[in-house]
């Protein structure tokens, strides 16, 4: 096909929903959290000893990233959290934070479905809330994938707590993108365990590389 064009597909765009930044406001002090407006440089977010911000308008507003994708080119985002992601709060507040985050993306998928998807947050530091939030987000139009730090409240992803979460997830079929966030920065350490029953599926789960969605 003679001057077909493909999409530019950015996988690795990272998004501050406000109803997530409103929500470590209302919440995360009694965490050590804090949200705070830097003048007109945007809000800054401070939680486990990890800071985002002052940050600019595109992260916070859809339609300043429309108008930037616009300009440099890329059709479609994956949208996904950063630093100071959720696994700082209680296993509740944490939950709530990463529905959220979800729900916001949802949102964003249908104000805007052929320019935005994105990969799930999940409170990684409660297993089971985490398998259960899995089951919810994974429902919401938009949703492609999960999004998952290095390492868990300096845990290694290879902790067995959190392969009923890596089962579920290769269940589900979706992949999963990596993101390094403070230590360790390995998946799998040297001395892990990956025989026992279900390791496969924990060990592909956790591995995965993400794969680029269909737009819409």
């Amino acid at each position: 096909m003679t001057g077909a064009r493909f999409p530019t597909i950015d996988i690795h765009a990272h998004y501050f929903p406000r109803a997530y930044l409103d929500l470590i406001g209302e919440e995360g002090a009694s965490y050590g959290a804090r949200l705070r407006e830097d003048g007109g440089a945007g809000p800054v977010v401070e939680a486990g000893g990890l800071r985002a911000g002052p940050l600019p308008a595109a992260f916070t507003d859809l339609e300043r990233r429309l108008a930037d994708m616009d300009a440099t080119g890329v059709d479609v985002q994956v949208l996904s959290l950063t630093q100071p992601m959720v696994y700082w709060a209680g296993g509740g507040l944490g939950e709530r934070l990463s529905a959220a985050f979800n729900d916001s993306l949802a949102t964003a998928h249908e104000a805007h479905p052929g320019r935005f998807v994105g990969c799930m947050t999940l409170p990684m530091q409660d297993p089971p809330r985490a398998v259960r939030e899995l089951e919810r987000a994974a429902r919401l139009p938009g949703v492609r994938g999960v999004y998952l730090a290095t390492a868990i409240c300096g845990r290694e992803l290879s902790d067995e707590a959190f392969w009923p979460v890596y089962e579920r997830i290769a269940d589900l079929g979706l992949p999963v993108f990596l993101h390094p966030l403070g230590w360790p920065l390995t998946v799998v350490s040297s001395t892990a365990r990956l025989g026992g029953p279900g390791s496969g599926a924990a060990a592909r789960a956790a591995t995965s590389s993400p794969v680029a969605p269909a737009p819409g």
